[in-house]
């Protein structure tokens, strides 16, 4: 949901309905004028920002602590130092894991939480097995810390399925992309109404 995607728009109206209002990578001056929006737009509500770490760069870091952001979320890549500068700044810190191995290195990293990707998931692909059947060892690993379950959350079931399972919450990322406040074009929402498979790569990129 990076690139503009998940922008201010998205995560205000998140924020405003209650959960949590998550701004997708951008570049570092688009960053702080979501965060200033959301802020504007839902006050009083936690924000939360998504960095990819193969393309974040020290001022995403700075703009992250300047505002003073709630939550970040990491996810790809070598995290320890990022982890414990981001949690001295006060900033709650979720990694995103799709192994019990990298769930483990995550909590000797000092995460705060985990986000539990399943393989489900339409975006940025870390998930290796199905999101209910992955829980039970992120919560393993976890040690307490919360657990967040991601990849095939699309409706209020697959919520209560979640909770019911031991998870604290729910990541939706692809289903919010056909509202109206996020930055998808027409085509692209159509595109993923209209599709009947799936594939599987590691090519992403950010404009």
């Amino acid at each position: 949901m990076g690139g503009g995607l998940a922008g201010a728009s998205l995560a205000a109206a998140v924020a405003k309905a209650g959960a949590l209002g998550t701004i997708g990578i951008t570049t570092p001056s688009r960053l702080r004028t979501s965060i200033d929006r959301v802020r504007e737009q839902a006050p009083g509500r936690a924000v939360a920002v998504n960095l990819l770490m193969p393309f974040v760069r020290r001022h995403h870091v700075a703009v992250c602590v300047e505002a003073g952001v709630d939550v970040v979320v990491l996810a790809f890549g070598e995290k320890r130092r990022l982890v414990q500068y981001l949690r001295d700044a006060g900033i709650f810190v979720f990694v995103m894991v799709g192994t019990q191995t990298e769930a483990r290195a995550a909590v000797a990293w000092g995460a705060d939480g985990l986000i539990a990707q399943g393989r489900e998931a339409g975006g940025h692909l870390v998930g290796t097995m199905p999101a209910l059947d992955f829980l039970p060892h992120a919560l393993a690993a976890a040690g307490g810390r919360p657990v967040f379950l991601a990849g095939g959350i699309a409706t209020g079931a697959d919520t209560r399925a979640a909770l019911a399972a031991g998870a604290s919450g729910v990541i939706a990322g692809t289903r919010f992309l056909l509202t109206r406040e996020a930055n998808a074009s027409r085509e692209y929402q159509q595109r993923i109404i209209h599709a009947d498979s799936t594939i599987e790569t590691n090519l992403f990129g950010l404009s």
